[in-house]
């Protein structure tokens, strides 16, 4: 009767032993500062941590671009287009944003003394990109400047990919690791750690995110200018719009003087007393 007692209790210790030192082999690891460098090395093989082999975003196998993966091209634009009448170069603007699906993140219109401009941006789907330049190069505006970017951005997404793959595994075995802990400190520990390897994981995404939607919607700069330019009269009008400017800041030095008087009064009173002094230590030598 007391074997058969006893059988389970030791089973049970050694269970609990067991546990306990894959437990604590896992905790020790916490107390390290640099996550990275001790969960996302080439392979993370630690007891309570890694029951399979998690590839690092830095390894080679992980930055070597899948055979079937899309290419994150992100197309960008920057048109100038000078005319007489920009409000109607505005409105076909308007016309050709709209037929392509695309719409305006930014519009900005100014007036200036020598002629007026619209600054646009636009984001259109990148499908129609070029139907768009094109389209543009092709209204029969005056077009002074047109530049065309691609960057591909397929290296950087396969890279967020694998660090949030990584970070991801990380984060499920901490979750597992979370159900082992009995101690608020040790609970503590794991859940702040968790916390932050979740933190990167969501950054991670976001950068994905980011990049997709750049792909997928292309932004293209269109800046509309009027071909009007100074003319003698408007120069002559800075000539005297200039006179006027510093004859205005004559007058309020002068307020500004006028204003400290009694700072003056004190000076005075100050400068006098100094030259009586100097002649009272004259006159004594």
């Amino acid at each position: 009767m007391r074997k058969s007692i006893l059988t389970p209790f030791l089973a049970a210790t050694l269970l609990l032993t067991g546990c306990s030192s894959d437990k604590n082999d896992a905790l020790a690891l916490l107390e390290s500062d640099d996550v990275e460098s001790v969960y996302c090395s080439d392979t993370i093989s630690a007891s309570g941590l890694a029951g399979n082999t998690v590839r690092s975003a830095g390894s080679n196998t992980a930055n070597e671009p899948a055979a079937n993966t899309a290419k994150k091209i992100v197309k960008t634009g920057d048109l100038t287009i000078k005319g007489e009448d920009i409000l109607a170069i505005k409105k076909g603007i308007d016309s050709l944003t709209k037929k392509m699906n695309g719409v305006y993140s930014r519009e900005d219109y100014r007036k200036w003394s020598w002629g007026t401009e619209y600054n646009l941006t636009i984001r259109i789907p990148s499908q129609n990109f070029d139907l768009f330049m094109n389209a543009v190069d092709g209204t029969g505006y005056t077009l002074t400047q047109k530049i065309i970017e691609s960057t591909d951005h397929t290296s950087a997404y396969l890279d967020a990919e694998s660090r949030k793959k990584t970070k991801d595994a990380i984060a499920e075995r901490y979750r597992a690791l979370l159900k082992q802990c009995h101690s608020i400190d040790d609970i503590l520990r794991v859940q702040s750690r968790l916390d932050k390897i979740q933190e990167d994981a969501e950054a991670e995404a976001k950068r994905m995110l980011s990049i997709d939607d750049a792909v997928a919607y292309s932004t293209i700069k269109v800046c509309i200018e009027t071909n009007e330019k100074r003319t003698s009269s408007e120069d002559d009008d800075s000539i005297a719009d200039s006179f006027k400017a510093g004859w205005q800041l004559a007058k309020n030095t002068v307020y500004l003087l006028i204003k400290l008087w009694p700072f003056w009064i004190v000076a005075g009173v100050v400068f006098y007393f100094i030259r009586k002094r100097r002649k009272v230590q004259k006159a004594d030598k």
